[in-house]
């Protein structure tokens, strides 16, 4: 597990980034996929695969919270030593606080407004951080118990007390969390595959209160990307550390429609690796 990740690092240490996002000077413009033929992926699944699925997830995102738990969160090869700088690491969650706010701006909405967070996929509690001092409250979501251990002891360090730690692995636990002004998840959803992203963010979205707001990140595209349940479960599907998965634009968009949200924004984030992928952060507001 180790020297896979320590391969995958080496491909993605080069390149020079800030939270996963791939500089600007790196990539083409936008419009290069614009031809690109569709994908072909299941988008569905019942309730006993999505659970078999997830218990999967679950255990090799522990496995990798066990070995490289920074790594896993910022794909840079300094990450991954015993000794780096936790100050650094820690302080470009307040990038991602930033970029939030510049959305809320754009939009013409009150970020004052909200006053409780639910944040699907912690991870160390990198951004948590940041969400702890500038909201009344944060639900704190991950899948995997040592990443969630780190950032419990993180925010205790930090002497924040308005965190609370969900260890969510399952979609039922996710359609219980409590309903918040708004949900965010960023570099998260990608690490699961087309038909969990789907079924979690149904019941994220139904998490959010009426005129709050949602704002998530999750690659829209990926080029000669395929993803079969039946494959996935008879092992015929790779496994890697830190695979990237895809649900298409128009299930987002057709989501959001149905349970009443007003996309307000939709921008390329950058945070997929290599031309072949597109991803999207999502802002959109709850009738």
């Amino acid at each position: 597990m180790f020297r896979t990740l320590r391969r995958l690092g080496a491909k993605v240490a080069p390149r020079r980034r800030i939270q996963r996002f791939v500089h600007l000077a790196d990539e083409p413009a936008i419009g290069r996929l614009i031809g690109a033929p569709p994908m072909d992926l299941d988008i569905e699944a019942s309730s006993e695969e999505l659970q078999e699925i997830l218990l999967r997830t679950e255990g090799l995102w522990s496995e990798i919270g066990r070995q490289a738990p920074y790594f896993s969160v910022i794909s840079n090869d300094a990450y991954r030593a015993l000794d780096f700088d936790k100050e650094r690491f820690y302080s470009s969650g307040g990038d991602d606080l930033a970029t939030l706010e510049a959305f809320f701006k754009r939009a013409g909405e009150p970020l004052g407004a909200v006053r409780d967070v639910l944040e699907f996929g912690c991870g160390v509690g990198r951004n948590t951080l940041f969400l702890a001092e500038r909201f009344d409250r944060v639900v704190a979501v991950d899948i995997s118990t040592p990443h969630l251990d780190i950032a419990k002891s993180k925010l205790l360090e930090a002497k924040k007390t308005n965190v609370s730690f969900v260890h969510g692995t399952s979609i039922n636990q996710i359609a219980a969390l409590p309903i918040s002004d708004m949900i965010l998840s960023l570099i998260v959803l990608q690490h699961n595959c087309p038909p969990v992203i789907w079924a979690i963010l149904r019941e994220l979205l139904n998490r959010v209160r009426p005129d709050g707001y949602a704002y998530f990140q999750v690659p829209v595209y990926i080029r000669d990307y395929t993803f079969s349940v039946r494959k996935y479960l008879n092992g015929e599907h790779s496994a890697r550390p830190l695979q990237m998965h895809p649900l298409p634009q128009r299930f987002i968009l057709k989501l959001l429609r149905e349970l009443d949200f007003e996309v307000l924004e939709i921008q390329e984030d950058r945070a997929a690796l290599g031309q072949g992928m597109i991803s999207n952060i999502f802002f959109a507001k709850r009738g």
